[in-house]
């Protein structure tokens, strides 16, 4: 979770990390936590708009993973071969 704590100024305690099961889990934690001027009027609720995007090229980019595979439900180990 590293690039992710650096690439939104956030910090993922050790507790909340171990909680993180999907890419959903994870993005839910960034989105709740990041600087308010990161979100912009098209981040509402649902997975989509510029900090859905910018999360998940930086996904694609740190684990290798083809962002088609990177959906809300996909689970970090079972789903794409991450832990």
């Amino acid at each position: 979770f590293m690039a992710v704590e650096a690439e939104f100024g956030i910090e993922v305690p050790d507790a909340e990390a171990e909680r993180v099961a999907t890419v959903g889990d994870l993005f839910d934690y960034v989105r709740a936590h990041v600087a308010p001027e990161l979100l912009g009027p098209d981040d509402g609720p649902l997975y989509a708009g510029p900090l859905w995007e910018r999360y998940l090229d930086l996904i694609a980019a740190e684990t290798g993973v083809r962002r088609e595979q990177l959906h809300p439900g996909a689970h970090w180990v079972r789903d794409l071969g991450l832990d």
